[in-house]
């Protein structure tokens, strides 16, 4: 299990120490921002991860970040993967500014 904080408004992605070599060195080279992260989400994955993220940052029915996506890590393997957040706002609590969270590799 790996932590994550998104800065949302910097658009940049901190990760716990513990992240695999391949998900390392793939950030350490693209950049830890949202759009590299979607890049490794299975092409048939993308746009029902997004849809989530989307959804959290909207605050629709006021429920945290959860979603079950398949990642292809850079040496081709697929590895199941579910992710919980939270989305924090700003201080007037209307615009989100950070969605914090955990990611489990798991089995499909």
């Amino acid at each position: 299990m790996i932590t994550w904080d998104w800065d949302i408004v910097r658009n940049s992605v901190q990760w716990s120490s513990n992240v695999e070599a391949p998900l390392k060195e793939f950030l350490q080279k693209r950049g830890a921002t949202y759009e590299a992260l979607l890049e490794l989400v299975h092409p048939e994955d993308r746009t029902m991860v997004n849809e989530e993220v989307q959804r959290a940052l909207r605050n629709e029915d006021e429920m945290d970040f959860k979603v079950k996506y398949r990642i292809i890590v850079p040496d081709g393997t697929i590895l199941w993967t579910m992710n919980h957040g939270q989305v924090l706002h700003d201080e007037d609590g209307g615009k989100p500014v950070r969605m914090i969270g955990v990611s489990m590799r798991i089995k499909s």
